[in-house]
């Protein structure tokens, strides 16, 4: 239902922990089974191994990266410091 989708794609939890070393995309919040990223309004899912798809509603883009790797911190990294700005600010996409 839509109302669940708004609710389950929206900050229900903090997920910032001290221990955790800071990381470009993590610690934003949770919803109901998604993360919540940087960029205000955006959401995504994460799989393991670096499977994400990621939500841009304002934009009207969503971006799905499917890969094999144990270093999701190498891939966050480029995914919100080349990808998303260059989507964000360029709107390459329409």
């Amino acid at each position: 239902p839509e109302v669940y989708l708004r609710r389950a794609t929206v900050k229900q939890v903090e997920n910032r922990s001290p221990e955790e070393k800071s990381n470009v995309c993590k610690g934003y919040g949770y919803g109901y089974q998604f993360h919540m990223n940087p960029e205000e309004g955006a959401f995504r899912g994460d799989g393991k191994y670096g499977q994400y798809c990621l939500v841009y509603p304002k934009e009207d883009v969503v971006v799905t990266i499917m890969s094999f790797t144990e270093n999701t911190d190498m891939l966050e990294e480029l995914i919100w410091k080349e990808i998303i700005p260059a989507i964000i600010t360029e709107n390459i996409c329409s």
